[in-house]
């Protein structure tokens, strides 16, 4: 293929994909008079051309990227980030301090325009993620700490969702079309907010292990009609000795549930997957690709945005409106931290530290079911071990010992949905901390700000105290 063979190529392709992304947009009809206004950071990488270029064309030409620091330049070595061994800070769209290196230089290449943009989005440097800032109203900056935050992506995913479920329940006279036969699949580590928000559409739910080869065999299951095992805690029995290889959970999964209306991540990856495809070679009928695409979500994300501010309001209003203070959801606090906080413990040494801090979260998990441990101030009531013997060749079990490759999980509540999760990584010798509390029903807009700044420092103190105890101090 010669040059202009190629070019003629990605240009054709391109265009392909761009109107294949427009059939996901619910509400094309963006506000031209009153626009939602977009800042745009790649981190040094791949959606530096693919993020602007899908959004301005279906309409949203508002943007500034951000170029300052390089960050609009394709760099592997990423240098607004510390590379420092063992202290390399990611270019996560996730991370609450890479959306901070965003937005100060922001501030810096357009001064005084940071308060006139309506969303940050963020993608990662292969673009599969996508992250968005927005600002916060000065009633919640006390619980937020500033006047900007990183929406986790529960909470993005979540207004995602309940904006498509809805819009589409409106256009169908209130009612869902076809709610028996969809469904949505989730990480474990993911809000049990979305599990409610469509379970209330009538949606079945697929609870997986974290990561989105997992959410992706779930969908595959389900298209191909594979019979579903009665899992309990992601066990076909109490007494096996291995949990299912990728799932954890199903709710109310039929065998009419055929479309995928949302892959979800804690992790800020997040796919339509849509029905059965047609054949091998074929993406799923009404869905994208079966993988997490951070251009993508930036583009259904920036869809949600400019929705809200075109009925005068904003993606954290929506989250507060239609999620936490939906009585049949109620408040759900999830917070995160990996251990250590930027890159990971180095070399073997640093595979002697992680292994010596999950023996230590095995014997608080003997200490649990003693009924002797409290973390954080919250009793621990129950425990369990998610457990796939996916790494046992490298970490082969022994002297009591096994590798809990989906994590510990702390129960602080009967009804399962307050917890702490303390889950390793199998390929770096890194751990993350993964705490749910749940608030319950929320009866007001004043009650919801006194109770989300409780539940975050809860939150916070639990982990605190769980790093304490396994010696994984920051």
């Amino acid at each position: 293929m010669n040059y202009y063979g190629r070019e003629n190529y990605i240009i054709n392709t391109h265009g392909a994909h761009i109107e294949h992304c427009k059939t996901f947009l619910i509400n094309k009809d963006f506000d031209k008079k009153n626009p939602l206004r977009i800042g745009y950071c790649a981190y040094h990488g791949a959606g530096r051309k693919a993020v602007p270029r899908l959004i301005n064309e279906v309409g949203l030409d508002d943007m500034q990227v951000i170029h300052k620091n390089g960050l609009n330049d394709l760099n592997g070595l990423f240098p607004s980030f510390n590379s420092e061994p063992g202290h390399e800070q990611q270019p996560d769209p996730g991370d609450p301090r890479a959306a901070k290196i965003a937005v100060g230089a922001f501030k810096e290449e357009y001064p005084g325009q940071f308060k006139n943009i309506d969303i940050l989005i963020g993608t990662d440097p292969d673009a599969d993620r996508c992250g968005i800032v927005v600002a916060v109203p000065k009633e919640q900056q006390d619980v937020y700490g500033q006047d900007w935050t990183l929406l986790p992506a529960d909470e993005m995913w979540a207004v995602l969702l309940w904006y498509r479920l809805s819009q589409q329940a409106e256009k169908n006279g209130g009612k869902l079309p076809d709610a028996e036969k969809r469904f949505i699949v989730l990480s474990h580590t993911t809000t049990d907010a979305i599990v409610r928000l469509a379970r209330k559409h009538g949606l079945g739910v697929v609870k997986t292990w974290v990561g989105f080869a997992s959410l992706s065999a779930a969908v595959r299951d389900a298209w191909d009609k594979v019979p579903r095992a009665n899992l309990v805690e992601g066990k076909p029995s109490p007494d096996a000795e291995f949990s299912h290889p990728f799932i954890l959970e199903y709710q109310d999964m039929t065998d009419a549930r055929s479309y995928n209306d949302a892959a979800m991540e804690q992790s800020n990856g997040f796919s339509i997957l849509g029905g059965a495809p047609p054949d091998a070679f074929s993406l799923g009928v009404g869905g994208h690709v079966r993988d997490k695409d951070g251009t993508f979500a930036a583009l259904l994300c920036a869809e949600v945005a400019a929705w809200a501010k075109k009925n005068g309001t904003s993606l954290l209003e929506l989250i507060d409106k239609h999620i936490w203070l939906d009585p049949e959801i109620g408040l759900f606090s999830n917070y995160y931290e990996p251990d250590p906080l930027d890159g990971e413990y180095p070399g073997i040494e640093g595979d002697r530290k992680k292994m010596g801090i999950l023996h230590k979260a095995l014997n608080l998990q003997k200490e649990a079911d003693a009924g002797k441990l409290t973390i954080g101030g919250h009793k621990v009531l129950s425990t369990v071990m998610y457990r796939t013997g996916k790494y046992d060749r490298i970490y082969p079990p022994g002297d009591g010992f096994v590798f809990p490759d989906e994590g510990i999980r702390f129960y602080f509540s009967d009804d399962k949905l307050s917890h702490l999760t303390v889950r390793p990584s199998g390929t770096g010798n890194s751990l993350r901390f993964h705490v749910q509390l749940f608030g319950g029903a929320i009866k007001d807009q004043a009650e919801l700000v006194k109770m989300k700044k409780q539940l975050r420092a809860e939150a916070v103190k639990i982990v605190d105290d769980i790093r304490e105890k396994l010696g994984a101090l920051r």
